[in-house]
């Protein structure tokens, strides 16, 4: 992160929802994610309103400054505008993607800035995965979509656990420390409403219905996620998680490198970009874990228990 955004960042609570609107639609805004800043326009008052929704424990800057990406989410310069209106994602001013329908726009902005990190960051070794940390030690939760991994993702992060990413884990192909990529945390369909039974004074956008997920709403990170955007934490668990409604017990079961391996090139973002060295850190990845396992449940307390439980017991041996 370059020094000259480090001195002007202000918290995006501390502004007034019309200034950030005025600023999204004219200059734009850049904002910090920890792992990567984006600099975003958007005329959207809607699109305005659940960006401030959602980053507002964020640190933004509104002076020019430095970033990684300019991008912006806006409507096509064609007749769609009037007919069916449609929302256009941009990366330096040109669109990567097909337009989506503009009640889709929010998830388009979203999904554009996953898709920025996961087509340019290859000194990275990028996961589809949850990340979350607890005492220091971090648990990486790869899975396919449809797994409840955002729905066990959430649990834990207005539990106790810091929430590093919802969707990607970025990690160092030398170090092997896992960098933050704090964004709001993306649910799904029948996931909506149980998130909302949980926890009723989590922040949440409203629900785009019909997109290419099914209905998806956001949810905004606990601010000490925000705080922590510095620590770096290594693997100590890879869990695999496979939400089952059916499921009578919560059945975990530890997994050799065989097995895991081919689970980990699944869910890999960019291993055949990474070629051998892309191999090497997942192998590395496995190394370093202390547990790899599958996760089958239909009770996310019972993982979240399992999980601190673990940690609890490395913590002990560490200080024996």
């Amino acid at each position: 992160m370059g020094l000259s955004l480090k001195m002007a960042q202000v918290r995006l609570s501390e502004l007034e929802f019309d200034e950030v609107s005025k600023a999204l639609r004219k200059k734009g805004i850049t904002v910090d994610t920890g792992l990567a800043s984006f600099h975003i326009r958007t005329p959207n008052r809607s699109v305005a309103r659940s960006f401030y929704d959602m980053y507002s424990n964020h640190m933004v800057c509104l002076q020019d400054t430095w970033f990684d990406f300019t991008i912006s989410v806006e409507s096509p310069p064609n007749l769609r505008r009037l007919f069916r209106p449609q929302a256009l994602f941009k990366l330096d001013g040109i669109p990567p993607f097909l337009p989506l329908p503009k009640a889709h726009s929010y998830p388009l902005l979203e999904w554009g800035m996953n898709w920025c990190v996961a087509s340019h960051y290859h000194t990275y070794l990028i996961l589809h995965a949850a990340v979350l940390e607890k005492s220091g030690k971090a648990v990486i939760l790869p899975a396919p979509p449809g797994s409840g991994k955002s729905t066990l993702c959430t649990y834990l992060a207005y539990s106790g656990w810091r929430l590093l990413s919802d969707e990607m884990a970025v990690i160092d192909l030398v170090t092997g420390e896992i960098s933050p990529f704090l964004r709001p945390i993306c649910v799904k369909n029948d996931a909506i409403d149980i998130v909302k039974r949980w926890f009723p004074d989590a922040v949440l956008t409203p629900t785009a219905k019909d997109t290419q997920k099914g209905s998806v709403a956001h949810i905004r990170p606990p601010i000490n996620a925000i705080q922590n955007t510095n620590v770096r934490p290594r693997v100590h668990t890879i869990l695999f998680p496979s939400y089952s409604r059916d499921a009578e017990r919560t059945d975990i079961r530890e997994l050799n490198h065989a097995e895991a391996l081919p689970k980990l090139l699944e869910n890999a973002f960019n291993n055949e970009v990474l070629g051998a060295d892309g191999f090497r850190s997942l192998i590395k990845l496995m190394d370093d874990a202390s547990l790899i396992a599958d996760a089958e449940y239909a009770n996310v307390q019972d993982v979240d228990l399992f999980l601190t439980d673990r940690l609890q017991e490395a913590t002990c041996e560490t200080m024996s």
